[in-house]
């Protein structure tokens, strides 16, 4: 028998060509899982860090309105505030000036309305 008989009845022949096959297809799977690990890897990264920055800048707008929002009624307050001591002044000096007096108690009436006025629009 010849050597090319004998190593086709074994079958050693085709066990190394089967056993060559599967270790190349094992060694293409193994590089296509990893290389497509490390893209989800990357991707999921990429994702991440533009749903990070999504997030962020929804609270962060959010937060800016709202911190807006308490500003604006913080400055309508000390506006109100601010004003009000003007407007009460006003108003009694014009009460005061729009009253005819007729005695000097009125007459002394009127003027300590008008020092009030003038000191609480100061």
């Amino acid at each position: 028998m010849s050597d090319k008989t004998l190593l086709e009845q074994v079958g050693i022949q085709e066990a190394v060509r089967d056993a060559m096959k599967e270790a190349i297809t094992s060694y293409a799977k193994a590089v296509t899982q990893e290389a497509l690990k490390d893209q989800v890897s990357i991707i999921l990264q990429d994702v991440s860090a533009d749903l990070v920055g999504a997030f962020l800048g929804t609270i962060s707008g959010s937060l800016l309105k709202s911190l807006l929002r308490i500003q604006d009624k913080v400055a309508a307050n000390l506006t109100k505030l601010i004003r009000e001591p003007f407007d009460t002044g006003v108003r009694v000096a014009q009460e005061a000036l729009s009253y005819k007096w007729q005695t000097e108690d009125e007459r002394s009436f009127q003027r300590q309305q008008l020092s009030f006025a003038i000191a609480a629009r100061s």
